[in-house]
C-alpha cells in the first residue's frame, strides 16, 4: 500500500497524469510496483523485463511501423494547411528526411579519366618529379652550375 499524504483529504494518493508514465517499462518488481525505467523504443518494457528478447524488439518495430504511414499523412497535412510557413517547411524538411531526401544526402558523382590523371599530375607536385618532368619544368637559374657551357 502506497504512504498516505497528508495534505489529499482521507489519505488517497492523488492519481499519477497520464504522460508521467508515457515511454515508461509497463512491468512491476518484486515488491509490485511498477518499473521506473524507460520501454524499448516502440515497445512496452525495458530491457531488464524482457524488453532484449528477438520477439519483443520485433514487435517494437512493427509498432513503430505501423505509426510511419499516419505520421507521414499527418505531416502532409500540416505541409498543405498549416497556419505558419514555418512550420510547414519543418513538416516538408521531416517528410523529405525520412525520404532520404533531406541536406544530408549524398551524391555520388564518378570521376573522368582526365580528372584522375589531372589529379595524378597534381598531387605528385610533393613527391619527387620524374626526371623529364624535373628538366622540362626546372627553374633555369637552379641549374647554372650544372650547365657546363654556363
Amino acid at each position: 500500500m502506497p504512504p498516505q499524504k497528508m495534505d489529499e483529504p482521507h489519505g488517497e494518493v492523488a492519481p499519477r497524469a497520464a504522460d508521467d508514465r508515457e515511454g515508461k517499462c509497463t512491468a512491476h518488481n518484486r515488491r509490485d510496483e511498477l518499473c521506473g525505467n524507460y520501454a524499448i523504443p516502440g515497445g512496452k518494457v525495458c530491457v531488464m523485463h524482457g524488453g532484449s528478447a528477438p520477439q519483443v524488439r520485433k514487435a517494437a518495430a512493427l509498432r513503430l511501423l505501423a505509426l510511419a504511414d499516419p505520421a507521414i499523412t499527418a505531416l502532409a497535412e500540416v505541409v498543405r494547411s498549416a497556419p505558419k510557413e514555418s512550420d510547414r517547411v519543418r513538416a516538408a524538411t521531416a517528410i523529405l528526411d525520412r525520404a532520404g531526401l533531406g541536406p544530408s544526402s549524398k551524391i555520388e558523382v564518378e570521376a573522368k579519366k582526365w580528372e584522375e590523371v589531372f589529379t595524378t599530375i597534381v598531387d605528385d607536385e610533393d613527391d619527387e618529379a620524374p626526371a623529364w618532368r624535373r628538366d622540362r619544368y626546372a627553374d633555369p637559374e637552379d641549374h647554372e652550375e650544372d650547365d657546363p657551357a654556363g
